[in-house]
């Protein structure tokens, strides 16, 4: 906006898109699959195993960049969703 106000548009247009490119950087490094994947073991304690398999089904590719990244994730949900919940609440 200050640059804006300064009457320079271009410098204003370099200045948002630097900006955009930061908070997408900032987004992608926030939102690591293993933090969304702990999302799913409290799903787990709230709504149960098939609605976490169902959203997990889903979410799978989203989740993980190669095959390698897959099976972990694969694995991690697997042990969320066989879990006893008594289990998970210790």
């Amino acid at each position: 906006m200050f640059y804006e106000k300064l009457g320079n548009k271009k410098e204003a247009m370099n200045y948002y898109k630097r900006a955009e490119a930061n908070f997408k950087r900032l987004y992608e490094k926030d939102h690591d699959s293993a933090h969304e994947i702990n999302r799913y073991a409290a799903i787990r304690l709230m709504e149960g195993p098939e609605k976490v398999k169902t959203l997990y089904k889903a979410e799978r590719d989203r989740l993980a960049s190669n095959e390698e990244r897959r099976k972990v994730n694969d694995v991690f949900v697997m042990t969320i969703i066989e879990t006893p919940r008594e289990q998970l609440l210790k």
